[in-house]
Formats: C-alpha cells, structure tokens, sequence
C-alpha cells in the first residue's frame, strides 16, 4: 500500500509540474514576442533622403547649390557663414545637383567643394529639448576625378546668423581634401558623381 502511494503521489506531481511548465513557457514566449515587438517599433536607421532641387516648396530639405569655392584654411570659421553671394565669389556653381561644371574652377588653384542645403525639421529637429541635431543628418559625396572615393563622408558646418527658427536649418557640407584643398591640372575637368544625403530617424 506505502510503496502504491508513493507511485501514485509521484505521478500527479509530474502531472503537476507538467502544467506549470507549461503555463511558464506560454507566458515567456509572450512576454518575448512582446519585447521583440516593441524593438521592431523602435528601431532607428539611417535613411537616404529624396532631394529636391533649388527651388523649395515650403520648408522642405533641398540642395540650394553645389560650388568649387575658394579654399579655407579655417574652415570651421568661415563657413559657419551664410555664404549669400557665392554666385560672384564661387570659382563655379550651380543649382541643385543634377548639373555639371562647365571648366571654369582656375587650374593651380586651390578649391574646396561646398554644397549648401537647407535642412528640414523633420530630419533634424528635437522637439522635446527644442534644439537642433546635427548627428542626425550627414552627407556622403563620390568624386573619382579629385580622388574621393565613393560615398565619402562630408565635414558638415552649421550656417549661424541665419534666422530659421524651429522650422529649417541651413548646412554648409564641404570637402576640402584633408585641409590640403584640391588642385587641377590644366585642362583636368572634375565631376561629383554622387551626393548622398541621409537622415537618422
């Protein structure tokens, strides 16, 4: 009787344990889904943004030029600086970003490439602390003919001065080939093939 007791007593705690087992791994496979769930809700990346052209409709991110202008040997200085009459100081520019240089950046000259965009809250906007945030955005730039290789990260520098409120923010991306400047040779033309401008959200 003692040891049928015994059998009986350790089947229905198997039975038991069985059913708690169970139950636990329900719930954690729920409670996993559910924090697998909120991490796909949340995750952030970066995003290459469609840009417009040279004329804005309201205050969206767009291209406003693309210059071979002068080089700066400090560039942090000066090109925090609205530069409003590029089109009389830039060797050469143009609108936007689907053109192209016409040979009219002097040969043995040194030059830095600038592009001059303006930037739309959305991308870069912090309107819980009411600030910008310019770790957010970032701008790559591809030009085989002046030895930049393919999706090269630009040095981005805040246009201060500039009353733009929470609305839009004006950026000067530059290359400047280390802080060398670039130089062409007689007759050497040059092409930016690619300019990429990405967001994090």
């Amino acid at each position: 009787m003692k040891i049928g007791k015994i059998k009986k007593s350790i089947a229905i705690s198997a039975i038991t344990c069985g059913l708690i087992l169970g139950i636990w791994g329900m719930l954690s496979l729920y409670t996993l889904q559910d924090v697998v769930e909120q991490q796909t809700i949340e995750v952030q990346s970066w995003k290459l943004v469609n840009l417009r052209e040279a004329t804005p409709t309201g205050d969206e991110t767009l291209v406003l030029a693309v210059m071979s202008y002068p080089h700066q040997a400090a560039p942090a200085a000066f090109y925090v600086n609205n530069i409003t009459n590029y089109k009389s100081t830039a060797y050469e520019y143009y609108d936007g970003i689907d053109n192209e240089m016409v040979n009219e950046t002097p040969y043995d000259t040194t030059f830095d490439i600038v592009v001059k965009m303006r930037v739309n809250q959305t991308h870069a906007y912090n309107s819980t602390d009411a600030e910008w945030v310019l770790s957010w955005i970032r701008a790559n730039i591809t030009c085989a003919d002046l030895g930049i290789a393919a999706d090269t990260g630009m040095l981005e520098y805040n246009v201060t001065g500039v009353s733009h409120g929470s609305d839009y923010l004006y950026i000067h991306y530059v290359m400047n080939n280390g802080g060398a400047g670039y130089t062409l040779n007689r007759g050497q033309p040059f092409n930016a093939t690619s300019f990429k401008f990405y967001a994090y959200y």
